[in-house]
């Protein structure tokens, strides 16, 4: 009954939540290189180091506590895919880049995210 709630609930968005959750996951979590810079960027935003889940399709319950680490991990992914857009495209998100760090980081760790975020190549991050 709750599944059959919860398959409902989810019908208008077709399958575009869990193909993004999905995106995102593979993108970090199956490239070694990616998974360790996010971890990199955890630590230096004194977050508990966290990894992001793998949706399953058909499991609509699932989808709540995919997109709650998301959600928990949503300053994280900020900074990691900030590093990897096109250098004309920066100016419109270091606003919120510079929230973040504000947020969490000195101006040493600033300094050391922008070190870390140099060995990212710009572009898919999917390709290291």
């Amino acid at each position: 009954m709750v599944s059959n709630a919860a398959k409902a609930l989810m019908s208008p968005f077709s399958s575009e939540v869990e193909y993004f959750c999905s995106v995102v996951y593979y993108d970090i979590e199956k490239s070694p290189k990616q998974k360790e810079i996010f971890s990199e960027f955890q630590s230096l935003l004194h977050l508990p180091s966290k990894s992001l889940m793998r949706p399953i399709r058909n499991r609509f319950l699932q989808i709540l506590e995919v997109c709650t680490r998301l959600n928990e991990l949503m300053d994280v992914l900020v900074v990691h895919y900030y590093y990897v857009l096109d250098p004309n495209e920066e100016h419109k998100y270091r606003k919120l880049l510079n929230q973040v760090l504000t947020r969490y980081a000195t101006v040493e760790e600033k300094t050391r995210v922008e070190r870390t975020s140099h060995s990212i190549p710009n572009g898919n991050t999917s390709q290291t």
